[in-house]
Protein backbone atom coordinates (compact mmCIF):
# COMPACT_ATOMS: atom_id res chain seq x y z
CA UNK A 1 0.00 0.00 0.00
CA UNK A 2 1.39 3.77 -0.60
CA UNK A 3 0.60 6.80 0.71
CA UNK A 4 -2.58 8.65 -1.07
CA UNK A 5 -0.66 12.07 -0.61
CA UNK A 6 -2.93 12.98 2.94
CA UNK A 7 -0.97 12.59 6.36
CA UNK A 8 -3.19 12.66 9.24
CA UNK A 9 -2.45 15.17 12.19
CA UNK A 10 -3.24 13.69 15.81
CA UNK A 11 -3.13 16.82 18.39
CA UNK A 12 -1.46 15.88 21.76
CA UNK A 13 -1.72 17.40 24.82
CA UNK A 14 2.26 16.74 25.19
CA UNK A 15 2.28 12.72 24.57
CA UNK A 16 2.83 12.46 20.51
CA UNK A 17 6.48 11.08 21.05
CA UNK A 18 5.00 8.12 23.15
CA UNK A 19 1.73 7.54 21.48
CA UNK A 20 3.78 7.34 18.00
CA UNK A 21 6.12 4.95 19.11
CA UNK A 22 3.11 3.36 20.67
CA UNK A 23 0.95 3.41 17.27
CA UNK A 24 4.38 2.33 15.04
CA UNK A 25 4.67 -0.82 17.51
CA UNK A 26 1.53 -2.20 17.12
CA UNK A 27 1.79 -2.79 13.16
CA UNK A 28 4.87 -4.87 11.45
CA UNK A 29 5.27 -1.88 8.65
CA UNK A 30 5.05 1.18 11.36
CA UNK A 31 7.93 3.20 11.25
CA UNK A 32 9.20 6.60 13.33
CA UNK A 33 9.62 9.63 10.90
CA UNK A 34 11.54 12.78 11.82
CA UNK A 35 10.95 14.50 15.34
CA UNK A 36 10.77 18.16 15.39
CA UNK A 37 11.52 20.24 18.81
CA UNK A 38 10.83 23.78 19.81
CA UNK A 39 13.30 26.18 19.60
CA UNK A 40 14.49 28.24 22.37
CA UNK A 41 11.96 31.33 20.81
CA UNK A 42 8.98 28.60 21.76
CA UNK A 43 6.13 28.67 22.15
CA UNK A 44 6.73 25.05 24.09
CA UNK A 45 9.73 24.34 26.36
CA UNK A 46 13.10 24.17 24.41
CA UNK A 47 13.83 21.12 23.06
CA UNK A 48 10.60 19.57 23.81
CA UNK A 49 8.52 17.60 21.23
CA UNK A 50 6.65 19.94 18.87
CA UNK A 51 6.12 17.28 16.23
CA UNK A 52 6.74 13.99 15.34
CA UNK A 53 5.93 12.43 11.73
CA UNK A 54 5.42 8.32 11.61
CA UNK A 55 3.43 6.12 9.00
CA UNK A 56 1.44 3.13 9.29
CA UNK A 57 0.48 0.50 6.78
CA UNK A 58 1.37 3.81 3.93
CA UNK A 59 -0.29 5.97 6.13
CA UNK A 60 1.42 8.77 7.31
CA UNK A 61 0.91 10.79 10.40
CA UNK A 62 1.85 13.10 12.12
CA UNK A 63 1.60 14.05 15.72
CA UNK A 64 1.44 17.49 17.28
CA UNK A 65 2.23 18.74 20.59
CA UNK A 66 -0.32 21.40 20.79
CA UNK A 67 -1.44 21.78 24.09
CA UNK A 68 -4.75 21.15 25.76
CA UNK A 69 -7.23 24.15 23.88
CA UNK A 70 -9.02 21.23 22.26
CA UNK A 71 -9.81 18.43 24.46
Amino acid sequence: MTSNGFTTCLWFDGDAEAAADYYVSLFKDGKLGRVARYPETGPGETGAVMTVEFEINGQRFVGLNGGPQFT
